[in-house]
């Protein structure tokens, strides 16, 4: 039904600009096959030397840091250890959007990286001469982000395609199988979306010409605790297992606006509504933990080979989400009866929280690692990743949860990681260089095409004895194609908006020390 900006409809929905606590027969469900892969995607950091060589470590070991990839390499140990790392990771976002390009960025300063190795020598020539015992804590992936897209878009608007989602819905801000559409509610009550009529559309006065600035930051981490235990058989055999609890820890807001260019003062939806722009925020933050447990060997086919394998099984992560969304509009609203503005700016907020249960790929991997005497190591491994494993679970919506996990074996695939280190060694000098490559997780080509995930790396490291210093640099570049969102021309299925070609730089500088005893 069409509304009019009446007095009395205004302070009607002047009384409804408060607070929504999301729940019951309406909920709000933000999980998606994007959050599956957010954790699922990893970029494992640790000790400077880990970080230096790529994480490539599978068939090296002898680094607390190795323990995320190839647990059997703390069979390499002989003497006990004690580690820790500190690092300042910078961030830096750029996005092209309608030909304009912007720039973003964000610093954190964190603890990537503790642990302690005890070391069991039972003195034996042959059969298991020495046994290990290892706990402590390693980074598996770090969430610092910032972008901010912003240009006039031509073909759309945002609220084109709110509307677009509200469709076949009974119930304004309702999606068609009864779950709340945030954005709906919200843009309803500002009366920046209208309907439904007797077919089930919704419609906005809203489209294209508008300026549009959507900005972003997130961080956090994935830390894991290890428990880990290997063992030395014969300067031959080494064989590792660990039990091990990550701990997610991810922040998001951002803030997606619609403005009239200046100048336009006549921007309007026909009934005397003018329209200015609007702001919509939104907030969550997502912890949890999850276990899994991890099996590696090594063997020393030569002196100068050692051959590495690994088994990862899926990580069970349960997990709690807050989601905030707010919408505040512009507009300048009809004269009353006394011939006095009325007020403006209608403002409101959903809230929710709530809990569900993921599940992370399986993983598997081998390496050859090459010493060279005692001037240098080289190690080259590859992993493989099952990502169309990935599973949602909410225990109250199966409906939902079969949505999800079925686009997830739709759009997803089997995927790879390659890493390659080396260290070199002068004196007291350590010189180390290393690379990292995930392969795309997508199916479709158009998509996997558009998506990259680089790591290039480089340290030094002082060794006295019994006790080291190490420091190293990692350059992280990961490219995709982002859409503000999705809508198309009912016609010739094209899309209305273009993608914002997104490229993150992210440095990490790290700082560690060793002492052996």
């Amino acid at each position: 039904m069409k509304r009019h900006t009446s007095p009395l409809n205004l302070i009607g929905l002047l009384a409804l600009a408060g607070t929504l606590w999301i729940g019951g027969a309406a909920p709000l469900r933000a999980q998606n096959i994007d959050d599956l892969l957010r954790y699922s995607v990893l970029n494992p950091s640790g000790s400077p030397r880990f970080t230096a060589m790529g994480g490539a470590f599978g068939g090296l070991g002898g680094n607390f840091s190795a323990l995320t990839v190839n647990p059997a390499g703390m069979g390499l140990y002989s003497r006990n250890e004690i580690s820790l790392s500190g690092s300042v990771t910078s961030a830096n976002g750029r996005a092209n959007y309608y030909g304009e390009t912007h720039h973003d960025n964000e610093i954190k300063v964190n603890l990537p990286q503790a642990g302690f190795v005890w070391a069991l020598d039972f003195n034996a020539e042959r059969g298991l001469k020495r046994f290990q015992m290892g706990i402590g804590m390693n980074r598996l992936n770090d969430y610092t982000g910032a972008f901010l897209v912003s240009a006039l878009n031509p073909q759309s608007s945002y609220m084109q395609a709110v509307a677009a989602e509200n469709y076949g819905a009974t119930t304004p801000g309702e999606n068609s199988d009864g779950t709340l559409n945030a954005p709906g509610s919200l843009a309803y009550n500002a009366y920046l979306l209208d309907g439904p009529d007797a077919t089930g559309n919704f419609s906005t006065f809203l489209g294209g010409g508008l300026n549009q600035a959507k900005q972003w930051y997130s961080n956090g981490n994935i830390s894991e605790l290890t428990l880990a235990f290997s063992g030395n058989v014969s300067d031959k055999v080494y064989v590792g297992f660990s039990f091990n609890v990550p701990f997610i820890h991810y922040y998001y807001r951002s803030t997606l606006s619609e403005t009239v260019p200046a100048g336009n003062t006549d921007y309007n939806n026909g009934d005397g509504l003018y329209f200015k722009g609007y702001e919509l925020g939104e907030r969550f933050s997502v912890t949890g933990t999850g276990f899994t447990f991890k099996l590696g060997v090594m063997y020393q086919a030569l002196p100068y080979l050692r051959i590495g394998a690994w088994f990862h099984t899926p990580t069970y992560y349960s997990l709690g989400e807050e989601y905030t969304m707010d919408l505040a509009a512009n507009l300048t609203w009809p004269t009353d009866n006394n011939g006095e503005p009325l007020p403006g700016s209608p403002t409101g907020d959903l809230r929710s929280k709530y809990g569900y249960d993921i599940q992370t790929p399986l993983r598997a991997g081998a390496a050859l690692g090459f010493i060279i005497g005692q001037y240098g190591v080289v190690n080259v491994e590859g992993e493989v990743v099952n990502y169309n494993g990935m599973r949602l679970n909410i225990k109250d919506d199966w409906q939902y949860e079969s949505q999800v996990n079925q686009m997830v074996r739709d759009q997803y695939q089997v995927g790879g990681v390659f890493r390659v280190g080396t260290e070199w060694r002068a004196g007291i000098g350590r010189f180390r260089a290393g690379y990292a490559f995930n392969s795309s997780p997508y199916r479709d080509k158009s998509v996997r095409k558009d998506w990259q995930n680089h790591t290039v790396s480089a340290g030094v490291g002082l060794a006295f004895g019994r006790w080291n210093i190490d420091f190293a640099v990692a350059y992280y570049l990961k490219k995709e194609n982002y859409y503000l969102y999705n809508i198309v021309d009912g016609q010739t299925l094209a899309p209305l908006v273009q993608a914002a070609n997104l490229m993150q730089n992210k440095f990490v500088y790290n700082l560690g020390f060793t002492v052996k005893f």
